[in-house]
């Protein structure tokens, strides 16, 4: 089964999304940021390997610039049809300054950007990155009640 981790960066209303290159190469399809667990993720120091494939992609995603200090798996979804197994993880804090575009192997493979959740739902056509966003509504809506406001 693969295995995926999908990450959602959070502050205050919003949320850092991607915009991947379509068919006409350019940067206009919207998702949630998200890589695979390889096998260099397993047996490694942090508490899981979803963990270390978390902070493995931040780092090479952000080329070294974002490290999360804050953050937490709010839940794991198994697509049979797919044989895939996904986890997402909410990051609240974190230390650095996030890039213009994310990377992989020095290549530009997304523009990174801020959105308020509901642009973000408006935004993306995969049912799985909604449902994320769906879930990152609702914990932005309870902590803002339980804080008073939603933490960087």
């Amino acid at each position: 089964m693969k295995e995926i981790v999908f990450f959602l960066f959070i502050q205050k209303n919003k949320v850092l999304l991607q915009y991947t290159k379509g068919k006409s190469g350019k940067f206009e399809a919207v998702e949630v940021p998200h890589g695979d667990i390889e096998e260099k993720d397993r047996g490694k120091q942090h508490a899981s390997e979803r963990e270390h494939a978390l902070h493995r992609l931040m780092y090479e995603q952000s080329q070294g610039t974002v490290i999360p200090l804050q953050y937490e798996m709010v839940e794991m979804i198994d697509d049979k049809k797919k044989n895939e197994r996904v986890y997402v993880f909410f990051i609240y804090s974190w230390d650095g300054d996030h890039p213009i575009y994310a990377t992989s192997n020095k290549e530009r493979i997304a523009r990174l950007r801020w959105l308020s959740v509901t642009e973000g739902l408006d935004a993306v056509t995969e049912v799985l990155d909604a449902k994320i966003l769906k879930t990152a509504k609702e914990i932005i809506r309870v902590r803002s009640v339980l804080h008073g406001r939603v933490y960087h």
